[in-house]
């Protein structure tokens, strides 16, 4: 019995000894090792000196948006911005934006083209100008604001009836700009016509503007 004993100890010790004998490149190689995270990830560099990880939700929740806009909006959820800004401060943006700015620049073509006062009439049509010029360009960087707080809260971008809606806004105000900066015609004639053109075009991309704020009040309340 002390003979067995004996001898099953010192194989139990050559068994240790040659287990740590064992090469550790070749031992961590027969172990199969995890699969590297394929996650988009950055490293922003303070001034300090010191790095933070951007995490994506981008394999989280969302694989169908366009890779730049996914990774524009992982850097801005790494700013700290709260929830409720993320998600509230377009819609509230637009809001105030599409009631002044763009009830003003709606009430100042019409006055213009109606006031029977020819000199009054051409002030407020080069204020509305002014105005209309403004809401154009505060359009499109209130569809580039949109988009990103849609892919910063994970979901698909430019595939709902909001969006869609948006897409029909951004159209008809191109256009109507167009219209305008080109002197809405070479002829008298025609000079009438694009003007009128260009009076109830605006109104009928005003109208979709109200829609594409019904639809994303919709999406709000559903969220």
């Amino acid at each position: 019995m002390a003979f067995a004993a004996t001898y099953f100890g010192s194989q139990t010790t050559l068994a240790i000894q040659g287990f740590k004998s064992v090469d550790k490149k070749c031992f961590c190689s027969c172990i199969p090792r995890r699969r590297q995270h394929s996650s988009l990830t950055f490293s922003l560099r303070s001034h300090l000196g010191w790095e933070y990880p951007i995490a994506t939700i981008a394999e989280k929740t969302v694989t169908s948006n366009p890779l730049v806009i996914q990774r524009i909006a992982d850097y801005f959820k790494t700013l700290g911005i709260p929830e409720s800004v993320e998600k509230y401060g377009h819609p509230v943006m637009m809001a105030i934006m599409i009631v002044f700015l763009g009830g003003a620049t709606a009430y100042y073509g019409w006055m213009g083209r109606l006031n029977p006062d020819k000199k009054k009439g051409v002030k407020q049509k080069s204020f509305h100008s002014n105005l209309a010029t403004a809401f154009w360009l505060l359009a499109f960087a209130g569809a580039s604001g949109g988009t990103l707080s849609v892919a910063m809260q994970g979901y698909p971008v430019w595939k709902s009836p909001h969006a869609l809606s948006a897409f029909a806004v951004l159209l008809g105000l191109t256009v109507n700009a167009w219209i305008a900066f080109s002197g809405f015609g070479t002829t008298p004639t025609k000079r009438m016509s694009g003007r009128k053109v260009h009076a109830y075009l605006g109104t009928v991309t005003m109208v979709l503007l109200l829609f594409h704020s019904i639809l994303g009040s919709s999406i709000l309340q559903s969220s």
